[in-house]
């Protein structure tokens, strides 16, 4: 018995539109994100992305990521990002390094963190 999904996956033309090379296609199609899970990841960069310039920048990350830390009750109390930490996050995603986040990019992180999850459930249960 499998974990396999009974949602589509995405399809090859929707990963073109953000002109991924045909390397970075097949590693994002062998995560099998289904389409739900691609819009959703690609939602969620929108949101992040305050201004729509279709970049995540260094105060639209900070905001996030106050956002994302205030979510969390237990730790909540004082937390402060410094800039270091947010330019290490903002390097993280960054691959080219023009000190923004593109949606490739984003996703790109995204499907990398996927697989890392997947190789973990690859252990145990899905």
């Amino acid at each position: 018995m499998g974990c396999a999904s009974s949602q589509p996956k995405v399809e090859r033309a929707l990963l073109q539109i953000l002109e991924y090379t045909p390397e970075e296609m097949a590693e994002i199609e062998s995560v099998g994100l289904t389409e739900l899970q691609y819009n959703m990841i690609l939602d969620e960069f929108e949101v992040i992305d305050a201004d729509s310039s279709g970049f995540i920048d260094f105060p639209e990350m900070k905001t996030a990521l106050m956002k994302m830390w205030k979510q969390l009750p237990e730790f909540a109390q004082g937390k402060v990002f410094s800039d270091e930490e947010v330019e290490a996050r903002i390097r993280k995603y960054d691959t080219n390094q023009d000190g923004k986040i593109s949606r490739a990019e984003y996703l790109r992180y995204v499907v990398l963190a996927g697989q890392e999850s997947q190789k973990k459930n690859r252990l145990g249960m899905c």
